[in-house]
C-alpha cells in the first residue's frame, strides 16, 4: 500500500529521483547526514516527504585482559 525511498536531498525526494539504491547497505558520506524519506501512498496516490539525521555512534574499545595491570593487594597491617 505503501512506497519508501530514501534520498540526499529534499528536491529529491519531493520529486523521487535519485533514491538510495540500497538502503540496507547505505554509507555515510557525513556523519551525522541529514536523509531525505519519501513515502508515497499508493492507493490514493498521496506523498508525503520528511528528514531525519542519520548518525553512527561508536562503541567504546574495553581494554583487553593482558592490557589491565594486575590488582595487588597489600597488607596494612603494621603491626
Amino acid at each position: 500500500i505503501y512506497t519508501t525511498t530514501y534520498h540526499f536531498t529534499q528536491g529529491e525526494a519531493a520529486s523521487g529521483q535519485n533514491p538510495i539504491a540500497n538502503p540496507s547497505a547505505f554509507e555515510t558520506l557525513e556523519n551525522p547526514q541529514e536523509i531525505w524519506v519519501r513515502i508515497v501512498n499508493n492507493v490514493i496516490n498521496c506523498v508525503e516527504i520528511g528528514a531525519f539525521d542519520y548518525e553512527i555512534l561508536l562503541s567504546p574499545v574495553l581494554p583487553q585482559n593482558e592490557d589491565i595491570p594486575p590488582i595487588e593487594e597489600c597488607d596494612d597491617d603494621l603491626t
